[in-house]
């Protein structure tokens, strides 16, 4: 059984309306590897290891290595990957084997679309 703590809370029990949930949302999207290649290419962007400068606005971007599922070669999506973007490094320590076109978890084999994980770097 639980009982009340005799502490009263500083915080208020009743919802707060103003919307102000002090979390900042992060805007994280994946581009493929040839969509970069052809900005870069196209001189719309620069890129400088991993920043991506947009050559109109200046605005910058950090990228990391990730690779989109796209569905498993072999039939059945056992480790339900299809549809997923995920971080290349995430996939390297489940123990996943990585190539250009494909992805093995066990003995399940996925194609995959490489890419990036693409965020916004905040001026500070």
């Amino acid at each position: 059984m639980s009982l009340p703590s005799p502490k009263p809370s500083r915080f208020p029990s009743y919802p707060d309306d103003n919307g102000d949930t002090g979390v900042r949302r992060r805007e994280v999207f994946f581009q493929s590897l040839a969509d970069i290649e052809t900005r870069v290419r196209d001189r719309r962007a620069v890129l400088e290891g991993a920043i991506l400068t947009a050559a109109s606005t200046g605005e910058q971007y950090v990228l990391r290595d990730a690779m989109r599922i796209l569905g498993s070669a072999q039939g059945a999506d056992v480790f339900g990957m299809t549809g997923r973007i995920v971080a290349i490094s995430e996939l390297l320590s489940m123990g996943a084997s990585v190539s250009a076109t494909t992805l093995r978890i066990g003995n399940v084999e996925y194609e995959v679309q490489p890419g990036y994980l693409v965020q916004t770097l905040i001026a500070g």
